[in-house]
């Protein structure tokens, strides 16, 4: 009986161990998935940053061009004179 009582004493000792763990796995957990919502966030804004710069760069791109062509012309009306 004596020894009955010890396992199921040890037992109890070890469920107790095990949901302290599982509690701060869980918590662990809570932790990284919050985390990773963070850089997810911070990738999400850093993409949309990329996007915008490779735009902008496309216009300035675009002006510049017809800017070249405006002098061509220009030049080419100072020539002609």
């Amino acid at each position: 009986m004596r020894d009955k009582v010890r396992i199921v004493a040890q037992l109890g000792l070890e469920i107790e161990e095990h949901q302290e763990r599982l509690k701060i796995l869980v918590e662990h957990l809570k932790s990284v998935k919050m985390e990773l919502v963070h850089t997810q966030s911070l990738v999400d804004n850093k993409n949309k940053e990329i996007e915008t710069e490779e735009h902008m760069k496309q216009i300035t791109e675009r002006q510049s061009g017809r800017l070249k062509n405006e002098i061509e012309k220009l030049e080419q009306r100072i020539a002609d004179q």
